[in-house]
């Protein structure tokens, strides 16, 4: 992977500074290599969102053993994952209180 380009490096570096899209070279905006954020396939969620909040990205490649790109998560695909598992921890909870218990069996 030599780099990525996202909408906010063509609004950055095309849009704001009055480029023409069709005399601009992908390779004049993208985000190179060498600062380009990554994740290998085996990175929690909470690892993932870090990187992506630590570094200001919305979007994150995820990459193989290999170093082969394998996927890309968005910052909208993590906070959905999020709010599911906080959503079902709430259920449960709920359920405890109210006496509906059972999800802590052996089910």
């Amino acid at each position: 992977m030599t780099g990525i380009v996202s909408e906010r490096d063509y609004v950055c570096k095309v849009a704001l500074l009055g480029r023409v899209s069709k005399e601009t070279s992908i390779k004049d905006i993208a985000t190179g290599a060498s600062k380009l954020v990554t994740a290998k396939v085996d990175a929690t969620v909470e690892e993932c969102m870090e990187k992506m909040l630590s570094r200001d990205i919305r979007h994150l490649p995820i990459l193989d053993e290999s170093s082969k790109v394998v996927g890309l998560i968005s910052i909208k695909d993590l906070v959905k994952t999020v709010v599911k598992e906080k959503e079902e921890t709430i259920k449960i909870l709920s359920d405890f209180a109210l006496g509906k218990g059972g999800h802590f069996g052996s089910d």
